[in-house]
């Protein structure tokens, strides 16, 4: 009989193994999955050069009924700015540095048809004054920099 009892004992000593290794994968294995996803989503200065060429296609494709919708638009354009400008200073260059780019490249395509409104008009002057040079990096770092603002009546040269 104690044959018995000692041999069942064995059968279940790699079970017990088998479950304790289950237990701290399951344990251990999300941990190091979240460290790897953090790590992974702060955006890159790729990231933000595409955004900036897509917020400027975007911008350049919107008509606006009401010019309270459009200084609506451009107020929480210039917060996001803003708030980038704060938070990141070298990415909110390369926002803004791509934001001139894709400006640029809109104006030579665009013709009288597109008939933007004039506060699309003042950003696209503030955006096509801002330089690649170092001077607005080192504004940026600082925080010194100019964010474009919403100014109704500023009309294009």
């Amino acid at each position: 009989m104690n044959y018995r009892v000692s041999n069942s004992r064995n059968n279940f000593r790699p079970l017990r193994y088998i479950a304790w290794m289950l237990f701290f994968v399951l344990l251990v294995a999300p941990a190091r999955v979240d460290a790897q996803a953090i790590r992974s989503e702060a955006p890159t200065e790729d990231f933000y050069r595409e955004r900036a060429a897509a917020d400027a296609e975007l911008e350049h494709q919107l008509r606006w009924k009401y010019e309270e919708d459009e200084k609506d638009f451009w107020m929480d354009q210039r917060n996001f700015e803003n708030d980038l400008k704060a938070e990141d200073p070298l990415n909110y260059h390369v926002y803004m540095t791509g934001k001139r780019l894709a400006y640029d490249y809109q104006e030579t395509q665009c013709s009288a048809a597109c008939n933007h409104g004039k506060i699309y008009k003042a950003q696209s002057d503030l955006y096509l004054q801002y330089s690649e040079g170092n001077e607005n990096l080192a504004d940026a770092v600082n925080g010194e920099g100019k964010t474009p603002v919403v100014a109704s009546g500023h009309e294009r040269r």
